[in-house]
């Protein structure tokens, strides 16, 4: 992989990994004006939020170059779509089903949690796909993954337990979607051509939204 693939796959993770919305309540604990502490709070928040998208970012980012990957185009668009739904599944009924209080005591939604599972679902991701272009593709996929969750239990949202389950919730859905599908769809490594529009929907059990890409 060239240093100038390099930097087109880390400016376009910039550019599309976004943020979930933190609301000043959540931060703060109140409506009330932040203080600069609260402020920072809120800065560490966003950045979890962030970081948490960037290795699912990093796999969207990296079909816009040349990079080997193991599926088709269309096929590897459908596994990560399942993923991203079976992971959401799981960890919003595990959130309603456990109920578990967060160490800040904010709400009762710590266990598992759903930033480390995205975070590793996207990690998984990279090295179904990516594992044998590069080792730093997965390698900084999981990086990325491991630091979210460490920021997650830095910041006493979670306790140790709580990311660990994510972790092992968005690895092991994306690993049982990507040992089913090419059993059930044929011809799942051809690449297809022509234009696709590809949605992958999230939800972490705080906040949802979708990933969205158009490939020609």
């Amino acid at each position: 992989m060239t240093v100038k693939k390099i930097l087109l796959c880390a400016l376009a993770v910039a550019a599309v990994s976004v943020p979930a919305n933190v609301s000043a309540q959540d931060a703060t604990g109140d409506g009330s004006d932040p203080t600069a502490g609260e402020v920072a709070v809120r800065t560490s928040y966003t950045i979890d939020n962030c970081l948490q998208f960037a290795p699912a970012a990093a796999v969207l980012a990296l079909d816009l170059t040349s990079v080997k990957s193991e599926y088709g185009l269309r096929h590897r668009m459908a596994m990560r779509a399942v993923s991203a739904l079976l992971t959401a599944g799981v960890s919003k009924g595990l959130k309603s089903a456990v109920s578990e209080r967060r160490p800040d005591g904010s709400d009762h939604r710590a266990f598992p949690s759903g930033h480390a599972a995205i975070a590793f679902m996207g990690a998984e991701m990279l090295w179904q796909e990516h594992r044998h272009a590069s080792p730093w593709i997965w390698v900084g996929g999981y990086a990325a993954a491991t630091a979210t969750a460490v920021l997650r239990v830095h910041h006493k949202r979670h306790y140790v337990h709580d990311v660990i389950a994510g972790a092992a919730i968005g690895v092991g859905c994306t690993k049982l979607v990507y040992w089913l599908y090419p059993k059930v769809v044929r011809g799942a490594r051809q690449a297809p051509g022509g234009a696709t529009l590809t949605a992958v929907p999230f939800y972490d059990g705080h906040a949802a939204g979708c990933l969205a890409m158009l490939t020609f």
